[in-house]
């Protein structure tokens, strides 16, 4: 697997400091493909941030693995959230293998955490996740999409990949996500949105896919 050459766990941790902020509930993307997922599915999560979504799943009654690879999160939600018995918090990188066997998860979820690496990256990624899912499990992604008004905005790294002052985002189209996903996943549902992320207007894609 390849590694990414536009790291930005500098600047993610820079970001959070010390005392990551709590999120005060789970994003309608959880919610919204909540339905998606077996009774008691085992889940990995991409990215996790301040745990709401990892903790919404696990409330639904999944076993959920949650990683990011920013310290001070990991710890703070181990404090808040650590004492349910079927959510653990680990600390791991989307860009590199991962420590877990193949056909361990039922499902991987990731929320605005995979559109950060380049195109050979992200397909590594992507290769890496259909590894650990068992067959006909599912993947949740949503991304930003060239919709965001940010898109086109800094120095151009590769199609619709842009280095804004050091924040790089990659925007995945549908056709893109359809020819990442070609020959491992099969699309269930895919969606293009527009309206408010975080406050501020945003432009975003959505995609349910199960490994073939």
């Amino acid at each position: 697997m390849a590694i990414a050459d536009h790291d930005q766990r500098d600047l993610w941790i820079a970001n959070y400091g010390s005392r990551p902020a709590v999120a005060e509930h789970a994003s309608v993307f959880s919610a919204q493909y909540l339905p998606l997922l077996p009774t008691a599915s085992s889940i990995l999560e991409l990215g996790c941030g301040r745990g709401a979504d990892a903790e919404a799943f696990a409330r639904a009654g999944h076993t959920v693995t949650a990683t990011d690879f920013v310290p001070a999160v990991i710890e703070d939600n181990q404090k808040r959230l650590g004492h349910m018995p079927n959510l653990v918090f680990q600390s791991m990188r989307i860009d590199r293998p991962y420590p877990y066997d193949a056909d361990t998860f039922d499902a991987a979820y990731a929320h605005l955490t995979l559109h950060y690496f380049t195109h050979d990256i992200t397909q590594s990624v992507v290769t890496e996740i259909h590894r650990v899912l068992k067959p006909g499990g599912l993947l949740l992604f949503a991304c930003k999409s060239p919709a965001d008004p940010a898109h086109g905005k800094g120095r151009e790294i590769e199609q619709d990949m842009f280095d804004f002052h050091g924040k790089i985002r990659h925007f995945f189209s549908e056709d893109y996500v359809r020819g990442l996903l070609t020959g491992i996943f099969q699309i269930v549902a895919i969606e293009s949105h527009r309206g408010k992320l975080y406050r501020q207007r945003a432009g975003w894609i959505t995609v349910a896919a199960r490994a073939t």
